[in-house]
């Protein structure tokens, strides 16, 4: 479970990285803390179905 938090936290930033966000600027896009959107990219926090949603919604991209 940590080793997918991990790796979705690396495609989440990857995804933020290519968008031109920066984390703080991305957490105010999504409607979310900029800590929350750290610690998913750090595996620290797990990517909700909510956000993925959302991510989906505004930027067209998939996380899965």
């Amino acid at each position: 479970m940590e080793k997918a938090k991990k790796e979705i936290g690396k495609r989440f930033r990857q995804v933020r990285e290519q968008l031109g966000y920066s984390y703080r600027k991305f957490a105010e896009e999504l409607g979310y803390s900029h800590r929350l959107i750290f610690g998913i990219e750090t595996g620290k926090n797990k990517l909700s179905q909510e956000l993925a949603r959302q991510l989906y919604a505004k930027f067209g991209v998939d996380i899965n």
